[in-house]
């Protein structure tokens, strides 16, 4: 089920990181939304958000939110990831929205966004990091581009499936190394805008992160963009 549901919905604040304005909606074990207090930590100081519409704004530069998260997909399990974003424009080369585990080769996991604009314009990607590119889609996102993308992981063959604003794609990556995202003994941070570490941020709005224990299916992707579907 949903085990991880972040959503800026109306909120914005000069601290990102408070958990009363990561409107926490996760579900419980039975499908039950959880009263459980993730404790997001933030370094952030007067984040400008986005009123009225729900996203907040990370300046590529050491804004980042964490918490402890024993509750994430760990190993080699199944999963989904989703979200609601958009890349502003940088030269930086790589940048984290969400990233967990520990910081290693194979042992975090989580999707970015490349930026090539420093080679060619026009070519930028979305990825999924796990200490090295294990899958890519170059040209799938641009600067400036509201989107919702979901990424499903299948430990049956390694393989990711793709989807962007609901619409679904063949399988298109397969992992390499296989994931093995390892939880980060002492505290088990998972970080929304950078990597675990922390490095290498993200710039431009987050407006969502959903995080699954299992694979979704196309019609329960398509289902959660159509729900969920923003302009920020």
């Amino acid at each position: 089920g949903c085990v991880l549901w972040l959503d800026a919905m109306n909120y914005y604040s000069v601290n990102i990181g408070n958990p009363n304005l990561w409107n926490d909606i996760s579900q419980g074990p039975n499908g039950i939304v959880s009263a459980r207090n993730f404790g997001w930590i933030s370094l952030l100081t007067n984040a400008p958000g986005f009123p009225n519409n729900g996203a907040f704004h990370f300046n590529g530069n050491g804004y980042f939110t964490n918490s402890a998260c024993t509750f994430l997909p760990y190993g080699s399990t199944a999963r989904t990831v989703a979200f609601w974003a958009r890349p502003d424009p940088s030269n930086l080369y790589i940048h984290h929205l969400f990233h967990y585990g520990t910081d290693g080769a194979a042992t975090a996991w989580g999707p970015t966004f490349i930026n090539h604009n420093a080679l060619d314009p026009g070519q930028t990607s979305f990825n999924i990091h796990q200490w090295g590119t294990n899958y890519n889609v170059p040209g799938s996102w641009v600067h400036g581009e509201v989107a919702f993308f979901a990424v499903t992981y299948n430990p049956t063959g390694a393989a990711y499936r793709y989807s962007k604003n609901g619409a679904a794609t063949a399988a298109v990556g397969t992992a390499s190394p296989v994931v093995n995202t390892v939880y980060k003994a002492g505290n088990g941070f998972c970080n929304v805008g950078s990597r675990v570490n922390p490095s290498e941020w993200w710039q431009g709005a987050i407006s969502a992160v959903y995080m699954f224990n299992r694979i979704l299916s196309d019609t329960e992707i398509a289902t959660l963009y159509a729900a969920t579907a923003r302009v920020f």
